[in-house]
């Protein structure tokens, strides 16, 4: 039952994650910052890779946690 929930946060980790993307990326590179494609990869990066990455670590941390206390429905 919890590979369910795992499986439902990271879909909806992954569309949020693609949200930001289609949301940002064309909004850094129209015209009020303009921003080059190069620039927008670093910025993304460095912060919306180690974002993801801590993210995905403390749930799973989380879940562990919980594990062993038994708890049935848990992240």
């Amino acid at each position: 039952k919890s590979n369910i929930i795992i499986f439902i946060e990271g879909s909806f980790t992954f569309v949020f994650f693609e949200i930001i993307v289609f949301l940002i990326v064309p909004y850094l590179g129209q015209a009020p910052l303009n921003m080059d494609e190069s620039t927008i990869s670093v910025i993304f990066v460095l912060f919306a890779v180690p974002g993801v990455l801590i993210s995905v670590t403390f749930f799973a941390h989380l879940s562990d946690k919980w594990g062993k206390k038994n708890i049935k429905n848990r992240f």
